[in-house]
């Protein structure tokens, strides 16, 4: 039986302050150090639970910014419900440097690296800095702060370097590192952990190979990145973990399915328990999109909130018989035992593809919901899910490498692992030939719907500033998101993003 980590925050250290900005620098209340705890093995075990459970940023704060921001998904007011305009604006493309949304997903990461910083700094200063498990501990850690730089590469590009824990009596005063460098950071970083990581690790716990598909992705976006591809190493990391143990799940719906753990699809997941709570933070995406009317349907003890709904282009990018299409909830709604579902105002449940009103003024069924996650188990309190979140998962892996090869050798040349992948999802096979880049961009599209990679393919893509319903089209700098506003006040010597 292998071990199952505590995803819960059960070391006070790993308990931070909410600050009015981080800038990379949180810090908690009081410093826990070798002298007052980790006096054996397994309150280093404790302590790395509370660095992995900042994951919860991934299925809140990071979900929200990307995936609304893309045209995947869209938050509409409804009426006075969801009125939120830093929501809305995402989807429109106008966010300004004061948005909540973004200061929110910036800060989050900065807490995750902050977390990871002091828990790798413990270790340095501990009596178990030279121990077998502690050394991978530690590798772990320094992971999960290549992920949040990558994230952060990602979204504001040039972001402070910090890899120390800072003095809570200093101001914060870091610089921003340009974009590249950073990128080169994270490189670094994760070549590294391709030889501190093990092979494998208990589940719910990095091994190598999540070294390797984030060496893929931080590869396949490098032109993003720097102005320079560099899609041979994409394909030599993919490979790696395509000579591995990883494979395609027979069932699509499986790799998502509220008994998930193990499936080995999935590369790297974010662990979650109903029963326990080990959540991260928060894990609420069935709850941002459910209405209300459908909390019996699916056993929850609380009512969901009617916010989050996809668009009608996006739901028709879908063929008939895809059955991947299941995570749609469209048209009229009926309970377990076949009984008509109503909204919280007596109207008929019936989810439009298109929406009556627009973004700042919809009805409470306009537009289609996205369930990718279905809950099932015994649900104990309003967000817990039982599904273990993929993130990072082998037919990505595959995708990646058939889009490098497009780049290098044209249409056609990724065509086979895209149909290895696109084979399950119809009872009838339904290859595609002659594969093109629009026509991945879309089958990625297909394939990670709501899985936060969006926003990452439509840029690469070169469609981020397309204009799509409800949106028009944007200027290029909003491939960056703004340096929080936040952020800037509280240390100047942070840089804004050219265009904000």
């Amino acid at each position: 039986m292998k071990n199952i980590i505590n995803y819960s925050f059960i070391v006070s250290f790993l308990l931070f302050s909410v600050f009015a900005c981080t800038d990379l620098e949180v810090l908690p209340d009081s410093q826990l150090t070798s002298s007052n705890a980790f006096k054996n093995k397994n309150e280093f075990l404790n302590g790395l639970s509370g660095v992995y459970s900042t994951l919860g940023v991934y299925g809140d704060q990071l979900f929200k910014v990307n995936e609304t921001s893309s045209d995947e998904a869209i938050v509409p007011a409804r009426g006075a419900d969801w009125k939120a305009p830093p929501l809305q604006n995402l989807h429109k493309h106008t966010w300004q440097v004061s948005n909540g949304e973004i200061n929110g997903a910036y800060e989050a990461l900065s807490r995750g690296i902050a977390q990871a910083n002091i828990f790798m700094g413990v270790i340095a200063e501990s009596d178990f800095a030279d121990d077998s498990e502690v050394k991978i501990m530690n590798a772990e850690a320094r992971f999960l702060r290549a992920f949040y730089y990558y994230n952060m590469l990602d979204m504001f590009g040039d972001v402070p370097i910090v890899t120390e824990p800072i003095d809570p009596s200093d101001p914060p005063s870091n610089k921003n590192t340009d974009r590249t460098d950073v990128y080169n950071f994270v490189i670094s970083e994760l070549e590294t952990l391709t030889l501190e990581l093990p092979e494998t690790n208990d589940y719910g716990r990095v091994d190598r190979y999540a070294a390797y598909f984030l060496l893929a992705k931080t590869y396949i976006n490098a032109e993003v990145f720097t102005g320079n591809p560099e899609l041979d190493k994409a394909i030599e990391n993919c490979d790696k973990l395509i000579n591995s143990s990883y494979q395609l799940s027979d069932d699509f719906s499986s790799v998502f399915a509220w008994n998930n753990d193990n499936n080995l699809e999935n590369i790297f997941v974010w662990r979650s328990d109903s029963q326990t709570g080990n959540w991260g933070s928060s894990y609420i995406i069935h709850n941002f999109t459910l209405n209300q009317g459908l909390q019996q349907r699916y056993g929850m003890p609380n009512a969901p909130w009617n916010g989050f709904s996809t668009i009608g282009s996006f739901y028709r990018s879908f063929s008939p018989g895809d059955l991947r299409s299941y995570i749609f909830l469209e048209g009229n709604q009926l309970g377990s035992n076949g009984e008509q579902l109503f909204d919280r105002f007596g109207d008929t449940l019936n989810f439009t593809i298109d929406y009556v009103g627009d973004i700042d003024n919809a009805t409470q069924s306009d537009g289609v919901r996205v369930l990718k996650y279905v809950p099932g188990g015994n649900l104990s309190a309003c967000c817990f899910l039982n599904n273990d979140f993929a993130v990072f998962r082998f037919a990505d892996v595959l995708l990646m490498k058939a889009e490098a090869l497009i780049r290098k050798n044209g249409p056609g040349a990724g065509d086979e692992l895209i149909n290895n992948v696109r084979e399950r999802a119809f009872t009838t096979p339904q290859p595609l030939t002659n594969v093109d880049l629009d026509e991945l961009l879309a089958e990625r599209g297909r394939e990670f719907a709501w899985e936060l990679w969006r926003r990452n393919d439509l840029i690469r893509f070169g469609k981020f500033n397309d204009s799509w319903e409800y949106k028009n089209q944007s200027e290029p700098f909003r491939t960056l998101f703004p340096i929080p506003q936040q952020q800037i006040d509280a240390n100047p010597n942070l840089e804004q993003n050219p265009g904000y």
